[in-house]
Parts: C-alpha cells; structure tokens; sequence
C-alpha cells in the first residue's frame, strides 16, 4: 500500500474512532433515530405522511417511507451535519495530537484529505443508523413487506451530495481563519 494512503487511513480511523467513543454522538444517534420514528405518524392515529384530496393517503411502504426519510435526512445532514463534524482541526490542536502529526511527513493536503474523509465516513455511519432505523419502524408498522433494496437506492440517490457538502464546507470553514469558530458557524447558518 502506498505510503500516503497508509497515513491517510490512519488519521480517518483515529478520527472515526474518537468520535465514537464520545457521549454525546451517542446521544445525537439517539434522537436521529428517535426522529424517524416520531417523523412518520402511525396510521392508527389518522395521521398519514402524505395525504391528497384530504381523503387519500400513501401506503406505508419501502417507497414511501424510504423517499421521506431520505429526504428528512437530507434536511438534517445539511442543517446540523456541519455543526455534528466541524471543529477536527481544532479538537487535534487542543488535544496536542495536532502536534504530533505535524512533526510526522505527512503533507497539509493529507492532513485535509483525511480530516475530510473521517467526516464522510462519520456522517455516512449516521445515515446508515437512520436509514436502518427508519426500515425498522416500518417493519413495526407493518403495512407493506421492507424491501432494503429500494430504500438504499433512495438514500444514495438522495444523501450523498448532502454528506459531501457538509463535510467539504465544515473542513474548509475550519482551514480559513476568518471562518473558523463562531464567526464561521453563524456564516454557515446564514447562507
């Protein structure tokens, strides 16, 4: 294996790896999940997920609740996803490991390609926890048989440039020194 992807793969699985072990992505798994849950409404209650003519309601199936919660994921990646994964540059610097790279060979453009490459593989965990979640509650609502298949078509149909997108602008937010911290949150949020 090439040098660069050895030390490439190895500050992504640091970087996975700590995250992981935090309380609070364990916390944020949590309400995600919880959120397809409460996202769809249970049909018993005369709620539906989508209605027209105000009599006529989808069927809870695949399709449906795969395209709907595709779609809230999307929703959520591009309003918190960046919040969820900005700040590795500085969590290396604070913790000292930035230091430790730094005096290592590896190159700047490493460094950002992998910092980068740890937020896409964090953000996809996620949304493979939800989309997971979400065919779950489908099986507990139990209009339709679960077909995964339809449902990952509809995620890496409709997820992907959105995972991108915050992962990219959180990595580059945090490279630019007028943008990273507060000041780069807010302009985040903004635009």
């Amino acid at each position: 294996m090439n040098e660069h992807v050895r030390r490439v793969a190895a500050i992504v699985k640091a970087d996975v790896l700590i995250r992981f072990r935090r309380v609070s992505t364990l916390v944020v798994f949590l309400v995600l999940n919880l959120l397809a849950y409460v996202s769809v409404p249970d049909p018993a209650t005369g709620d539906a997920l989508m209605v027209v003519e105000e009599s006529r309601r989808a069927l809870y199936n695949s399709a449906a609740i795969g395209m709907a919660t595709a779609l809230l994921a999307d929703i959520f990646i591009g309003l918190v996803g960046f919040y969820v994964v900005s700040n590795a540059i500085a969590r290396d610097i604070s913790s000292r490991c930035g230091f430790v790279i730094a005096s290592t060979t590896m190159r700047a453009s490493e460094y950002l390609i992998a910092k980068c490459l740890g937020n896409l593989v964090f953000l996809a965990t996620f949304t493979a926890g939800f989309m997971c979640s979400a065919m779950a509650m489908l099986v507990v609502r139990s209009e339709a048989a679960l077909e995964p298949w339809v449902f990952l078509r509809q995620y890496l149909l409709l997820v992907p440039p959105a995972i991108v997108f915050a992962a990219v602008l959180a990595i580059l937010f945090e490279s630019i020194p007028f943008l990273s911290g507060r000041a780069g949150d807010v302009v985040f949020f903004f635009v």
